[in-house]
């Protein structure tokens, strides 16, 4: 807390403070402190000291700061963005400090790469962190190895978490499975979050029904 306050009174007040730096320094070097290292090491960069400070980020993120690693993960990404190698070990801490996102990039790498087992480890750490992305492609991959009841359950997910695309591809399983009415409501979620197919895939719901008109108004929305 202490600690925090005095990084606000830096940013508010004097960004060369001697004293806040001797603090940070003090936590991270002799206490061993994630916090001091990692704030110690946005100083050094707040004033232009991009060397010193990246190398005390690193230093903090494998202690376990996540503020570090973010700022080491995407600073990798801008400066070297064909090389997703170069990021790989910032993604890796992000997904072990429960960053959701971290988690599913790597997924991302894996799944480019053919390595389904892997990637889907990844995309079920990335879905219990919220991330509606890797709910989806755990689904999709589930889908495409027929199993299609753990499919459901990730795509489900996805949907809850308001991911419209989960929601339609998984009205589209229960429509091909005969489960109608199960459809029906995925794809209306779907068509709620302004997911065209899923207004289309109600539009044939109600045309099978023979509601001309709930047809026709779900069509044109899909449309529009």
């Amino acid at each position: 807390h202490q600690l925090s306050k005095l990084w606000f009174n830096l940013h508010t007040k004097d960004k060369k403070s001697s004293y806040a730096r001797d603090v940070f320094g003090q936590e991270c070097f002799q206490h061993e402190k994630a916090d001091g290292c990692g704030l110690l090491g946005f100083y050094e960069l707040l004033n232009q000291r991009k060397e010193v400070g990246m190398s005390l980020l690193n230093r903090a993120c494998e202690m376990g700061h996540l503020f570090s690693c973010i700022h080491l993960f995407k600073d990798t990404r801008k400066v070297r963005p064909q090389d997703q190698h170069a990021a790989m070990p910032y993604a890796v801490k992000l997904c072990q400090l429960k960053n959701g996102d971290a988690c599913t990039w790597i997924g991302i790498r894996h799944l480019e790469k053919k390595d389904y087992i892997i990637a889907k480890d990844y995309f079920t750490l990335g879905c219990d962190q919220k991330n509606a992305e890797a709910c989806h492609l755990q689904g999709m991959i589930s889908w495409d190895q027929g199993d299609k009841k753990f499919s459901g359950e990730f795509l489900d997910k996805g949907c809850k978490l308001k991911l419209a695309k989960s929601c339609y591809y998984l009205a589209e399983h229960l429509w091909l499975e005969k489960k109608k009415l199960d459809s029906y409501r995925y794809f209306k979620e779907s068509c709620d979050f302004q997911f065209s197919n899923g207004c289309l895939g109600l539009g044939r719901f109600y045309s099978e029904q023979g509601d001309r008109n709930l047809a026709l108004k779900y069509f044109s929305r899909s449309c529009e």
